[in-house]
């Protein structure tokens, strides 16, 4: 009797929007430590081979410009797939581009050309990783929830990056840019294996929606787009922050891109 009470109860507790929410964000934080890891460790690796100020520009860009090209769309797409699906796809995505930078890398020297279509390929992965990442949490946890549980997650990601940098300042000279790479690989599988755990069912089309022909779609998809923009021109203050943040980004990147030159 009391076995069979155990089992309902763990069975419960693997059902529970709280459990899956754990297992996503143990794997997220590991996936996002390694990828900041590795992020860190590509451009000291340009500053430190090539000394090129122009180098470490074009892979800023390479680093933002998936982004802004992909950014508007990527929202609106995630939404219309499963989540699950969005998350493992694009980390396996991320660590299939980690792992050609082994198979290079162990094959000898990675050129500087290299580093900048992996950095500009992990970028598209992560312009849809992102938004599906976000999209979670409303999904899964009810709503009195959601202001508390957004604040844990911008504390897992921004304590992955910053902790992140600091690792790869101390693994780049002691193990080289190759043992980087393949710690990268290894956080993609583990934060795939993590969403395969939390047994994830969200997000993506109902039946109608997804019998309607491909001309429907694309319509509906840029209509989506339309409407979260006039929605968030509604409220001005809400605006007014994101075209602050924008302008922001694109003044202070070029400088970002030159701290390891001035460190050096």
């Amino acid at each position: 009797m009391m076995f069979e009470t155990s089992r309902r109860r763990s069975a419960l507790l693997c059902h529970s929007w709280q459990f899956k929410l754990c297992f996503v964000w143990g794997g997220e934080l590991v996936s996002t430590l390694t990828s900041s890891i590795l992020q860190m460790g590509l451009i000291w690796h340009l500053a430190l081979t090539t000394g090129s100020s122009s180098l470490l520009s074009l892979a800023s860009l390479a680093g933002f410009l998936p982004i802004a090209l992909f950014g508007i769309l990527a929202g609106a797409l995630v939404d219309r797939l499963p989540l699950k699906r969005v998350l493992i796809g694009t980390d396996l995505f991320i660590a299939a581009v980690g792992a050609a930078l082994t198979i290079a890398s162990l094959a000898g020297s990675l050129p500087a050309w290299l580093i900048l279509i992996a950095l500009f390929l992990r970028a598209v992965g992560t312009s849809f990783y992102t938004p599906a990442s976000q999209s979670l949490t409303p999904h899964l946890a009810p709503p009195e929830h959601l202001v508390r549980l957004s604040g844990v997650t911008q504390a897992i990601q921004s304590g992955g990056y910053i902790l992140g940098a600091a690792l790869a300042a101390v693994i780049y000279p002691v193990a080289g840019i190759t043992a980087m790479i393949v710690l990268d690989v290894l956080g993609a599988l583990f934060a795939s294996l993590a969403v395969l755990a939390a047994q994830i069912d969200a997000g993506g089309l109902d039946e109608a929606d997804r019998s309607l022909p491909f001309s429907n779609k694309v319509r509906e998809l840029f209509s989506e787009i339309s409407d979260g923009y006039k929605l968030t021109r509604g409220h001005r203050g809400l605006l007014a922050l994101l075209w602050c943040g924008f302008v922001f980004a694109f003044a202070f990147s070029p400088l970002a891109a030159l701290f390891p030159i001035m460190t050096l």
